[in-house]
């Protein structure tokens, strides 16, 4: 099986850049089109194959590994922090997860960029204004302060009208949601080649929605635990309202696929909704284990803050607070069949037991143990062989995948 074929078709976006897409205000009536779409030479390669892109993931991975986890800061109020933890620690949340995840109420009205041609199909980005609206009422004056995280961004490979499988939603990992970085390390021509339309969904906080206001290097998810729960609460709503706008479009299956922080922002969805299959890479599963890690070996927490405080902060109580959003608190709602689980042995980030926790509360179902660390396991060959398999058999990839280049 040859996954990357070598086209001496080079596209004029070997010179990088991202979209030029405008961020103007939404419009409120139907879609129209914004800017032009420019593909970055690392966004071609995922068609191509190049061996540029496993150097530029090589140059990246040091560089995430060391600054993933030195990001995050104590900014609560003692005060603060036993508020949010009385009310998101609450057993009607894990009861009633509808109580938290509200469904969308319609369909959003997507901006469409100028599309970038394909030899077959385009790349289009599109963008909407986000519908979500806090459950927790005191840290609403933050989010709606927060301008640019109210607009959600995708980039979309789509094929032709009619010709596509089903559609992948692929979801970056923490500190990433650049266009660039979302391809070397979720290879969104890849999949397109085996028949899916793909949408690489840009998570609250992250790349063009980090806030001007709070220009810092991790805002989601953090030791803020409102702005946390409530990032994944807009997340899965975005999700969600991505996935009814496909219904409208086309009516094909839709599944997702997460790395790291998108790991654990899939599996969540997964456990929620009955999508077409949910692919899990190197996933974070359980946000106190990390939390708590934050708390102790980089010594966030104040030293002047008072015995109860400091209990809200224990291990027990950690896990009450992310309960909410935690897929290790719900059974899935995607079949045993349609679930996958990649993972790394020598992951620096993502310690083996999560993967390990998600893969038995989902029942064993698949999962391979890849060499090398946190980024860089899709990308491999060996690996999208397992992947490819794995879609064949739901009916979701080609049996030979297309030869696709870039027009421009």
């Amino acid at each position: 099986m040859v996954f990357f074929v070598s086209n001496p078709c080079r596209s004029a976006a070997e010179a990088g850049g991202g979209c030029s897409f405008k961020k103007t205000p939404l419009s409120s009536g139907a879609s129209v089109v914004l800017g032009e779409t420019k593909l970055s030479s690392w966004e071609s390669f995922t068609l191509l194959g190049e061996q540029k892109l496993t150097r530029a993931l090589s140059r990246i991975a040091g560089k995430f590994s060391a600054a993933s986890l030195n990001g995050a800061v104590f900014e609560s109020d003692a005060a603060g922090i036993q508020a949010a933890v009385d009310y998101y620690r609450s057993a009607k949340f894990q009861q009633h997860s509808e109580d938290f995840f509200r469904p969308p109420e319609r369909v959003p009205q997507m901006q469409i960029s100028a599309p970038y041609p394909l030899s077959r199909g385009e790349v289009v980005d599109l963008a909407f204004p986000t519908d979500y609206q806090p459950n927790y009422q005191p840290f609403a004056a933050e989010f709606q302060r927060c301008c640019e995280n109210k607009t959600a961004y995708l980039r979309c490979w789509r094929h032709p009208r009619g010709e596509s499988l089903g559609t992948l939603i692929a979801i970056h990992g923490w500190m990433m949601g650049d266009s660039r970085l979302s391809a070397v390390t979720l290879v969104p021509g890849y999949f397109y080649r085996l028949g899916l339309d793909v949408l690489v969904y840009e998570l609250p906080y992250h790349g063009r929605r980090i806030p001007s206001c709070q220009q810092q290097a991790s805002l989601f998810p953090s030791l803020n635990f409102a702005r946390t729960n409530e990032g994944f609460g807009q997340a899965i709503s975005e999700l969600r309202s991505i996935a009814k706008w496909l219904e409208q479009e086309n009516g094909k299956p839709v599944g997702v696929m997460g790395l790291s922080l998108g790991g654990y922002t899939a599996a969540l969805w997964a456990s929620l909704d009955q999508l077409a299959f949910s692919i899990l890479i190197s996933p974070l599963v359980s946000m106190s284990e990390i939390a708590e890690v934050l708390l102790s070996v980089h010594n966030h927490v104040p030293l002047d803050l008072d015995a109860e405080t400091l209990r809200c902060l224990s291990p027990e109580s950690l896990s009450e607070v992310y309960a909410v959003h935690c897929p290790l608190s719900y059974a899935p709602k995607v079949e045993l069949k349609r679930r996958m689980i990649l993972a790394g042995v020598g992951d620096d980030i993502v310690p083996r037991t999560q993967p390990e926790e998600i893969w038995r509360h989902w029942q064993k179902p698949r999962i391979e143990w890849l060499s090398g660390g946190h980024l860089g396991q899709v990308i491999e060959a060996h690996t999208l062989r397992h992947v490819y398999d794995f879609l064949r058999e739901l009916g979701l990839a080609l049996d030979k995948p297309l030869e696709i280049h870039p027009l421009n």
